[in-house]
């Protein structure tokens, strides 16, 4: 897989200063912008300081943008999902250029799980990742669990979706097991990887540029024996290989 450019620092590059004839005192630098804040979310500032320290050695910074300031915290569940509105892009635009300006590495944003959805979206889940992308320049991360999540739960199409995203943009995939609970899809991390989301992954490897797709198994927890975790492994490498060669997948 080519290697993504590391980011340039340039919102606190000053240019070359020559000191004028009689003796002056400098300007001080100006002020770096700070990130915007919806009413209601957590400071995003102390957020990308912590994400800048941790990215000396890293390839790319991933982050969900769920919780990227431009979402009403007053709901534990609603931290899901951010509301996909005009002035929430806005907000989020902000935050994500400030955060890709002061970080060493490129930062890719991985579309959130959802359990719960705000009535007043004025854009689809796709369209609204795929703006964010275009008007920031920041990679992205898909995870094809949680647009599974997104088709059980809440009706989305995710081949629809899958047309609406900018492929060339895209710097990783994940795929993950979950459960339903109550008539809810929960993306656990602590289940088996399912059939529907190994077809997500292999339709998603098909849609990167050749050689560039790039996937991982998330596990946190619920650890099954070596020979079963082995088992599910050789499930998933089969269907990515497959769609990477174009070559038809069935669930085995």
């Amino acid at each position: 897989m080519q290697r993504p450019r590391p980011a340039v620092l340039g919102s606190h590059a000053l240019p070359a200063f020559r000191p004028p004839a009689a003796p002056a005192r400098a300007a001080p630098p100006p002020a770096p912008a700070r990130p915007v804040d919806a009413p209601g979310s957590r400071p995003a500032g102390r957020r990308a300081r912590r994400a800048t320290r941790r990215t000396a050695r890293r390839r790319w910074v991933l982050r969900g943008f769920a919780a990227a300031g431009a979402a009403d915290w007053s709901d534990r569940a609603a931290r899901y999902r951010r509301r996909n509105t005009r002035d929430a892009l806005d907000v989020l635009v902000a935050n994500v250029r400030i955060a890709c300006a002061q970080l060493p590495v490129p930062l890719a944003l991985e579309n959130p799980a959802a359990l719960l959805r705000w009535p007043d979206g004025e854009l689809a889940p796709a369209d609204f990742l795929a703006e964010l992308a275009e008007r920031t320049g920041a990679l992205l991360l898909v995870d094809v669990a949680n647009l599974h999540g997104d088709a059980v739960n809440h009706g989305l199409d995710p081949v629809a979706a899958f047309d609406r995203l900018p492929w060339e943009r895209v710097a990783y995939l994940h795929v993950a097991g979950g459960s339903m609970h109550e008539g809810r899809y929960h993306d656990t991390h602590l289940h088996p990887v399912g059939a529907p989301q190994l077809e997500l992954l292999a339709d998603a490897v098909r849609r990167c540029p050749p050689g560039r797709a790039a996937y991982l198994l998330e596990r946190d927890g619920r650890y099954p024996p070596a020979a079963e975790f082995h088992a599910e492994c050789d499930r998933v490498q089969p269907a990515a290989a497959h769609a990477e060669r174009q070559l038809p997948w069935q669930p085995q």
